[in-house]
């Protein structure tokens, strides 16, 4: 190759140099162009909020929830958007029922100190210290004999203690009857209750049934009329 060749493509090349320089200091996407077009496009976010629209009610935003007073229900009616008071419902409490005093009421010959329960037919005595069935009965009935209705309506009941509640029915039911006995010279419990039972061992019913006089089986004297359940 001669000289003048050479000159020639050292031109072409130098020329090619010179329009790749320019072109690339000419180029809008290099690496300080990119970074200022994002930094624009960040100051341009569609999320920012515009400082004079901040105040704006937003139409689709609802007003929190009402406060409900205490002991009432909110009730918003149908396309009235009215509040309405309701009222909760309350059960009466039980009413207790208060002792009965006074008048007498069916076989019963007073109703003092006794208090009535759900069934009429019956009242509710509660025991004093020295009860028995038959002072019960004398007292509530006129006669010790009602003691045998007494203890058929408290079946399983042998001994009165103070606070116990005694059942008594207002009506005699057939149950108060009883058969009086006139104690002989020499007799004892024992006897007695084997000649009205045929079973001596029984006597205790008798001594229970008898005990508005009778302390203890050995206070038996003769003429004393005893009660036979």
């Amino acid at each position: 190759m001669g000289k003048v060749e050479k000159f020639v493509v050292l031109g072409v090349l130098s020329l090619i140099v010179v329009i790749l320089v320019v072109s690339q200091n000419s180029d809008p996407t290099n690496a300080s162009d990119r970074q200022d077009l994002t930094n624009e496009e960040e100051r341009l976010s569609p999320f920012d909020v515009d400082e004079d629209l901040a105040d704006v009610e937003d139409p689709l935003w609802s007003d929190p929830e009402p406060e409900i007073p205490p002991g009432k229900l909110l009730y918003m009616g149908p396309g009235e958007g009215a509040d309405v008071e309701v009222e909760h419902h309350v059960d009466p409490a039980p009413v207790t029922p208060s002792p009965v005093t006074g008048e007498p009421l069916g076989s019963l010959v007073t109703t003092q100190r006794l208090s009535m329960g759900v069934n009429p037919d019956l009242r509710y005595y509660v025991c004093r210290t020295g009860d028995t069935f038959e002072s019960i009965a004398a007292t509530y009935y006129g006669d010790a004999s009602f003691a045998r209705l007494l203890r058929h309506h408290n079946e399983g009941t042998t001994r009165l203690v103070r606070g116990m509640e005694v059942t008594v029915p207002v009506d005699d039911d057939g149950l108060s009857g009883g058969t009086v006995h006139v104690v002989a010279k020499n007799e004892s419990l024992w006897k007695i209750a084997a000649k009205h039972y045929g079973a001596g061992h029984r006597w205790n019913e008798i001594f229970e049934a008898n005990r508005n006089q009778l302390k203890s089986a050995d206070d038996l004297a003769e003429g004393m009329k005893l009660l036979i359940p």
